[in-house]
């Protein structure tokens, strides 16, 4: 998996206006089966990625949601809530809540709001000068010819500066953005190695997430494992890949 978890520091804003919450209340007492509401708070946050949480301190319930969700519609809200309610006190069945949630940040309308929104939150530093050893550039097109019949035009390369040894690649979808782990630009490491990897991002930019009945959100889906074993030397890359990450 080169699924990315990008950490930084950043001094996160909160916002109150926009929020219903006599919609949080209704959800509460519908799945804790009560006819009050104990005391809560509820805030957006300018998380740099999307993150809702809900802690109890003492006996006040306190609610953070992503503000990059600020403009969800009632139902996503909604769904939301009952995720976390649901998490929080262990109650099952909120699949249809799942679907929901999963759908609306995969939808087109939610990705163009991350790309409006992202530019100026705190991410992982990178750059797009070639390698001291691989050229990006050049292995892109060489596999973008051989895979993909040269139709992958608007992607944008780069070296993430941080050397990650768990993370090796990353595409941000709303960015069309790939970012590979500068740890692979080192002349130990084989070409097929990091071509392996560069494809691996470049069939993200290709498939969709797929949302099972149950609403989970999954990128590494059998259709996308299936396309990842046409690499033609994709036995050697996961094994080297094992072996020394």
């Amino acid at each position: 998996m080169f699924e990315p978890r990008i950490s930084c520091e950043q001094k996160e804003q909160c916002y109150e206006e926009g929020i219903d919450r006599d919609l949080f209340a209704s959800v509460y007492r519908r799945l804790r089966k009560v006819d009050h509401t104990p005391q809560f708070n509820i805030r957006y946050f300018s998380y740099k990625n999307i993150k809702n949480t809900l802690r109890i301190r003492g006996n006040i319930i306190y609610v953070r949601i992503s503000d990059l969700l600020r403009e969800a519609p009632p139902s996503v809200m909604a769904s939301i809530y009952e995720i976390l309610v649901c998490r929080t006190f262990r109650l099952f069945g909120y699949h249809q809540a799942n679907l929901i949630y999963n759908r609306y940040i995969s939808s087109p309308e939610f990705l163009l709001r991350r790309t409006s929104v992202s530019p100026g939150r705190c991410r992982i530093k990178k750059h797009n000068r070639p390698g001291r050893i691989v050229d990006l550039e050049k292995r892109f097109t060489y596999l973008n010819n051989i895979y993909f019949r040269g139709e992958l035009s608007d992607l944008h390369l780069y070296w993430a500066e941080r050397k990650s040894k768990r993370i090796l690649g990353q595409y941000v979808p709303h960015r069309r953005e790939i970012l590979i782990n500068s740890n692979l630009d080192h002349p130990l490491v084989p070409e097929s190695v990091v071509d392996f990897v560069l494809y691996h991002e470049m069939l993200h930019s290709t498939m969709d997430p797929k949302i099972s009945k149950t609403g989970r959100r999954t990128v590494h889906h059998s259709e996308f494992r299936r396309m990842e074993r046409q690499f033609e030397r994709y036995n050697f890359a996961v094994e080297f890949i094992k072996e020394n990450f």
